[in-house]
């Protein structure tokens, strides 16, 4: 059971295959069991830009595919997770206004209200504050503190000392609206900066993994992640979403510094800012799927170099992943012989001891148990049954589980062991309100010979499945 993260041109390419590819569509909602398929805001912001009602058609059709496993990281949020919405929900519960148009400080004053008379006079002093003349706050003429002549001239908004500071904010949302409608500004700014920060007879891409050093042998004489930690660090109100904003500061540094090699008549500032989003939604996926080389380049790049094990595909690598696949079919047999491998056949990560005589081991699984578990823990206490315990080590960005996960594993090691010892079977309502509350149970099942349970690590928020067999084992030398 793996996470599949589809970039929205595949959306398109599936919406519109004809009958001679219609089985491809078809054998991905066979193995929805198997894949698990994720959309985020970026896809919904792509299809902000459609003005006519086709959007519509294309969020019922993603549903089709992702159901209600909605990817996004709100403002008020550190880590991403998993919301439960269908596209249209979602796409109607957004705003896609440009940012200059969606604050309105007058409108903003009059929502507060005028509940005391403290409120009344800090309203008072902050409209007074942004009343105020920039020349008085010793901020000068903007344009002529750059050089002349280069793309920053076109960045910074055109003011004298006498407007105001509110002037210059809405300034600087006009600017940053101007990127998306008009590419011309960024490609300037782009090739100035290649021309400048990383001379042309440096040729350096990001495909060569040892890029990040060899910048600082360039004039810009840093490292690429020195690089970045630079465009941010003085911006302290992105710590709390950190690894978020310096994901997406690296996918634009990479355009900016022109080492992706893409051609600059090409680039289109709204574009690869969605793209560096679905790539950073991507990574708390297994696999990210597009038919644009761009991202697929930079995706699989900055992923080596955070070291995120997410797989980057093109089309027809999908399509060789999904024509090679089988649907799991699994019963007691299958599962006796899977379990037995997984403890024989591991491979050893590491091992220690907690006191003398109590002894663990890990292992990673060659071949996920229950097409999920990847990771074994074996804790061996002396003169006691030995403990096997199967978790999924994330090796990206996810930190979440999502209620689809609970349900198909649950279900699936319902379909093996049965019923449990308190008759429980497939995943129910009550089982989604009890993870909620965090006294999910689980299943628990006692063998003549084994003992086996399905739950929830709470210390380690994720899903595991202990296996208990009934024999007794001797640390003594």
């Amino acid at each position: 059971m793996v996470r599949v993260y589809l970039d929205s041109n595949i959306f398109r390419y599936l919406g519109n295959v004809d009958d001679s590819e219609i089985t491809f569509f078809n054998k991905l909602i066979e193995f929805k069991d198997d894949f698990i398929f994720y959309y985020s805001s970026a896809h919904l912001s792509d299809l902000s830009r459609d003005i006519s009602e086709r959007k519509y058609q294309d969020l019922s059709f993603m549903e089709q595919l992702v159901d209600k496993n909605f990817l996004n990281l709100n403002n008020d949020e550190i880590v991403v997770n998993v919301k439960i919405a269908s596209p249209t929900e979602a796409f109607n519960n957004m705003n896609f206004e440009t940012v200059n148009n969606s604050i309105d400080f007058d409108k903003i004053f009059e929502e507060l209200g005028e509940e005391s008379v403290e409120k009344e006079e800090a309203k008072k002093l902050f409209k007074s504050f942004l009343n105020t003349p920039i020349g008085n706050l010793g901020i000068p003429n903007l344009p002529d503190a750059v050089y002349n002549n280069t793309p920053f001239n076109e960045i910074i908004p055109k003011l004298s000392d006498k407007n105001t500071f509110s002037d210059l904010i809405k300034g600087m949302l006009d600017i940053f609206s101007k990127l998306y409608e008009d590419p011309s500004i960024w490609r300037k700014f782009r090739n100035y900066s290649i021309e400048n920060l990383l001379n042309r007879k440096f040729d350096i891409d990001i495909e060569n993994p040892n890029f990040n050093e060899l910048l600082k042998d360039t004039p810009l004489q840093k490292s690429f992640l020195e690089f970045v930690e630079d465009s941010i660090k003085h911006n302290k109100s992105l710590d709390k979403q950190k690894y978020h904003h310096f994901f997406i500061s690296a996918y634009a540094c990479l355009n900016l510094l022109g080492i992706d090699k893409e051609n600059n008549r090409k680039v289109v500032f709204s574009s690869f800012q969605d793209d560096a989003q679905h790539a950073f939604y991507a990574a708390h996926c297994d696999y990210l799927v597009s038919k644009d080389e761009q991202l697929l380049l930079k995706a699989k790049s900055l992923y080596n170099l955070f070291k995120i094990e997410t797989k980057v595909l093109n089309l027809d690598e999908f399509k060789e992943l999904i024509e090679n696949k089988n649907p799991t079919s699994l019963n007691l047999e299958i599962f006796t012989k899977e379990l037995l491998s997984a403890c024989i056949n591991s491979e050893l990560h590491k091992e220690f001891s907690i006191e003398p005589q109590n002894k663990v081991t890990e292992y990673n699984l060659q071949t996920p148990l229950f097409g999920y578990f990847n990771h074994l823990q074996v804790v061996i206490k002396h003169n006691e049954s030995p403990i096997y315990t199967f978790y999924k080590e994330f090796k990206n960005y996810s930190r979440f589980i999502s209620y689809i996960e609970f349900e198909r594993l649950t279900n699936r090691v319902v379909s093996v062991l049965g019923k449990d010892n308190e008759g429980k079977l497939y995943f129910t309502e009550d089982d989604k309100n009890q993870i909620v509350t965090t006294n999910w149970l689980g299943r628990i099942w006692h063998f003549e010979n084994s003992t086996f349970h399905f739950g929830l690590d709470i210390n380690e928020n994720q899903m595991c499945f202990s296996w208990i067999p009934n024999i007794k084992i001797s640390l003594e030398e």
